[in-house]
């Protein structure tokens, strides 16, 4: 019955001329899909529970679920799959979760929008993926051709990852994104500053999505001196200080340094001179 009425709900409001955005959201993975998830903002809908907004159905059998998570609401907390949010605010988040029982590497889901109406000048849509650390813009040039954002499933067990999709201008969105850079980033080790150092120096990169990050010197014998870095670190611009101590305190001797960056399967090696 909900599954019915989704889409029908979906033609009522797009007749509506108090209706500003529409989006409608879709989540696909080899043959299965949830579609008519739909977000918005009208003049006369309230930002908690109100006659527009529409619990998700419960799942049955191999399914794709995609919901907004409306358990923090004081009347009907739960999973909704329409919610539409008053109008005049300066901006609107709708905090997502993805859920599946579909598994296996070659799995590629794929999360898509149709923009109905225009948003406002300035404003863009843009999904935070807070697993990966990644932000997607699903804005699209025109509103009828909104971009999709992909990534694989993997492992032997049911998934369920979190998003948060943010319509607004770029401040209100810079001040909602959990730290995750609009720009994405290309996985990158820079030179070390300064260099020649004595004794401390600045090691910046790089990465384009939250992974396990270590970044460990070496010296000319291929030893180990230092791990500066071992643990998961944020997508965007990062930095590392090495105080040209050892891994137990001491000063290590003038001399040729490596520095070596492993993330995202990738790995980068700069070299780095201490001088005293």
């Amino acid at each position: 019955k909900l599954a019915k009425m989704k889409p029908t709900l979906h033609r009522t409001l797009l007749g509506s001329s108090d209706v500003k955005f529409l989006i409608e959201l879709k989540a696909e993975c080899a043959n299965y899909f949830d579609h008519h998830n739909i977000l918005g903002v009208k003049d006369d809908a309230c930002n908690q529970f109100d006659h527009y907004d529409m619990l998700e159905a419960p799942p049955i059998g191999k399914f794709i679920e995609l919901y907004v998570d409306n358990s923090h609401w004081k009347i009907h907390p739960g999973k909704y799959s329409t919610d539409l949010q008053s109008n005049g605010e300066e901006g609107y988040i709708w905090n997502l979760t993805l859920h599946t029982n579909l598994v296996g590497a070659d799995k590629t889901m794929n999360i898509s929008c149709d923009i109905h109406e225009h948003l406002p000048a300035e404003w863009k849509l843009i999904l935070f993926d807070l697993t990966a650390g990644r932000a997607f813009d699903l804005s699209g040039i025109e509103s009828s051709a909104a971009g999709s954002y992909r990534f694989n499933l993997s492992g032997n067990a049911e998934t369920k990852r979190k998003f948060k999709l943010i319509a607004g201008d770029e401040g209100f969105i810079n001040k909602n994104n959990e730290g995750i850079p609009l720009v994405p980033l290309q996985f990158k080790l820079y030179q070390n500053y300064p260099n020649p150092f004595n004794p401390v120096t600045k090691i910046s990169y790089d990465i384009s999505q939250r992974t396990h990050v270590t970044i460990i010197i070496y010296n000319m014998l291929g030893q180990r001196v230092k791990v500066l870095v071992d643990e998961p670190m944020n997508a965007g611009h990062n930095e590392a200080i090495w105080d040209g101590l050892n891994d137990i305190g001491q000063s290590v001797a003038s001399g040729l340094y490596f520095v070596r960056l492993d993330a995202e399967s990738k790995t980068a090696i700069v070299k780095m001179m201490i001088v005293k």
